[in-house]
């Protein structure tokens, strides 16, 4: 019961956030950087390098329980499924705009 409520209280504060820096910092940031540059267990893609329609694809695709790569597809389904379409496509633009930055 108590990981249950450790897992709402996850849950909870995913829900509210709603800026692509917010998202990236609360769930994103431990596997791939607080600029998604790193690849996670030094396996994956580094997000920040892919396009934007590459990005906005593997979101979607792991949003809907589609997409299992590196077989990371569980903890990924589960940090994108609380996003709305409109976060994703937000996130999807924030981080190749990082990628860019990072590169200047």
């Amino acid at each position: 019961m108590k990981k249950f409520g450790l897992f709402l209280l996850f849950c909870a504060t995913f829900l509210f956030a709603k800026e692509p820096q917010d998202i990236v910092d609360t769930n994103c940031s431990t596997c791939h950087g607080t600029m998604m540059e790193k690849a996670c267990f030094g396996v994956s893609k580094i997000p920040n390098t892919l396009s934007e329609q590459t990005i906005l694809e593997a979101l979607s695709e792991y949003k809907e329980g589609k997409r299992n790569t590196y077989s990371m597809g569980g903890a990924m389904t589960a940090r994108t499924n609380m996003l709305s379409d409109e976060e994703i496509k937000a996130l999807a633009s924030y981080v190749h705009e990082l990628g860019k930055k990072a590169s200047q």
